[in-house]
């Protein structure tokens, strides 16, 4: 059985009834293991802090590696799970599966058979490569109508706008979730704000200056302005550089261009 975001940061979506199901399932299954060899069930639970994962079994004898618990890191992917993931993902385009491949290096996935004419020589773009290596933005990239997926593969002056809008809309509405009351177009404003105050999207910010107050100052809400933070550290969005110094950057910095160039107009 699989429980998928079990660290909802506020819990409200994982109640007392269901932490305590979770641990009969790990029970039943340490149980059956122990006493027959194998498990009567197999409890997959995902989630974006290890922590979490580990406060779930309290009450329950330790989780050792006896009891055949395994910890699977999701991290951006490498080329062979690239090729692994545009082999079977059926919404790809196939003419971007075959880039894919030549942009990789691979012939596996370059003999794809293509609907247009190879005449004209089209490589992917580098940067929307190294973009979809990102779990999230690759399965924001799959979703995408074939011609658009085509067009940001080949990185034409509106291939990150694609991304971009979806990459929002996924965040938008994880955050909606996590984060009770936030209100219609506060989480576009809240990023758009924090946006602006880079002066140069690759460089590093503070969490003060250039998340907590901007944020703040824009949608009224200290504490949604610090939730929003761990939200975006957690999704993806941004990144933490340094704990102790209260720095962190943009993960992807043509999306913090994304957000300045397209105010306004995001909702």
């Amino acid at each position: 059985m699989c429980f998928d975001a079990i660290d909802e940061k506020t819990g409200e979506t994982l109640t007392e009834e269901t932490l305590e199901f979770i641990r009969d399932l790990i029970r039943m299954a340490t149980e059956s293991r122990a006493n027959n060899g194998t498990s009567l069930v197999s409890v997959l639970l995902t989630c974006r802090r290890k922590h979490e994962v580990d406060n779930i079994p309290r009450n329950i004898n330790p989780i050792a590696p006896e009891n055949n618990v395994t910890y699977i890191n999701i991290d951006d992917y490498d080329n062979d799970e690239m090729v692994a993931a545009a082999s079977v993902f059926e919404s790809l385009d196939s003419d971007v599966v075959r880039l894919i491949g030549e942009a990789l290096g691979t012939s596996t996935l370059s003999n794809t058979n293509s609907r247009r004419s190879r005449v004209t020589k089209v490589d992917a773009s580098i940067e929307v490569i190294e973009s979809i290596r990102h779990p999230v933005l690759w399965y924001v990239f799959s979703q995408l109508t074939h011609e658009q997926q085509l067009k940001c593969i080949e990185g034409g002056q509106q291939a990150l706008h694609y991304l971009g809008k979806d990459y929002l809309a996924w965040f938008r509405k994880k955050a909606a979730c996590r984060i009770k009351n936030l209100q219609s177009g506060e989480c576009e404003l809240a990023l758009c704000e924090a946006a602006k105050t880079f002066a140069d999207e690759n460089g590093v910010g503070c969490i003060e200056q250039n998340w907590l107050k901007p944020v703040a100052d824009s949608i009224g809400n200290r504490l949604y302005a610090n939730r929003l933070f761990h939200e975006a550290v957690s999704a993806g969005l941004i990144v933490r550089i340094s704990e102790r110094e209260r720095l962190f950057r943009w993960r992807h910095p043509w999306f913090c261009k994304f957000l300045v160039q397209n105010e306004g107009d995001l909702e």
